[in-house]
Formats: structure tokens, C-alpha cells, sequence
């Protein structure tokens, strides 16, 4: 069996690399994202609904999944692993404070609000993996966050 020369070779490589190069250019055009809408005064529009999705809601840092706290439950209460939100994913605690961050999740069952179906408050509520909505205005911003659930 004859093998192809290496002037064959080098013809369809100088061949392939401009259309490899046109392919390039157009995927790198389409990733161009529209300008950011401003308020009046400059500042960022962030109107309109949001969602986080995410693990944050169950640790602001990196996590390891772990079990419910009732094996009967299977995955119910299972906290699933996940990355954190907090660059380099270290929060400079006191010492009494890392003290309480794990008193307050040894307990959890009977400290969480949410568990005792209360709203979250705000950070917390906007890492919950709900839709919620911001408006804007020149003057006053405003945190809306859906509760009802669909009758359907």
C-alpha cells in the first residue's frame, strides 16, 4: 500500500487551517454580548427576574455532599456538594464566630427559619433556587420575591 507523500499532507493542512480559522472568527463574533443597560445616573439596570442555581443556599463555601439527618428519608435532607460563592473560599472568622457557624448547623433542624416555613432573609434568600425580582429606580431599589406556589 502506497503512502501519501508529504507534500499531499502539507497541501491540506495550508487547505484546512483557513477554513478552521473562518470557523473560529464567526463562533468568536457571535459571543459578543450587548452592552449593559444604565439608570439615568450611570449605574448598572439590574431590573428584571433573577435565580440564582446553585448550592450556595446550603454553604456559602465549598461543600462535600452529606447525608440527611434521617437515613429513612433517603435523599431528603441530603446536602448535595457543591462550590461556594466566596472567593477563595475562606471567610476569616473569629474564633467564637467559626464556633457558632458550626453550632448553628449541628442544629439546623430546630434554628433554620425556612425549615419552619419562614421566609429567609436577605442574603440567604436570593442563594434559595427561587426566581426573584429586582426593581430599579432612581431613588429606592426594591427585593420582590415570589411565595405563592401554583395551584395547578
Amino acid at each position: 500500500m502506497r503512502r501519501p507523500s508529504r507534500t499531499l499532507k502539507a497541501r491540506m493542512l495550508v487547505a484546512l487551517v483557513p477554513v478552521v480559522l473562518f470557523a473560529f472568527s464567526l463562533a468568536t463574533g457571535q459571543a459578543q454580548t450587548p452592552p449593559v443597560p444604565r439608570m439615568p445616573d450611570g449605574k448598572p439596570n439590574l431590573t428584571g427576574v433573577w435565580q440564582a442555581l446553585g448550592t450556595a443556599y446550603w454553604d456559602i463555601q465549598d461543600h462535600s455532599p452529606q447525608a440527611g439527618s434521617f437515613y429513612q428519608l433517603g435523599a431528603i435532607g441530603a446536602i448535595p456538594g457543591g462550590r461556594g460563592i466566596v472567593d477563595g473560599n475562606e471567610i476569616p472568622y473569629q474564633s467564637w464566630a467559626a464556633e457558632k457557624k458550626k453550632e448553628n448547623f449541628a442544629n439546623r433542624l430546630t434554628l433554620d427559619p425556612e425549615i419552619k416555613c419562614y421566609l429567609p432573609g436577605v442574603p440567604r434568600a436570593t442563594y434559595l433556587p427561587f426566581p426573584f425580582k429586582l426593581f430599579n429606580r432612581r431613588r429606592i431599589s426594591r427585593l420582590s420575591m415570589n411565595t405563592e406556589l401554583p395551584t395547578d
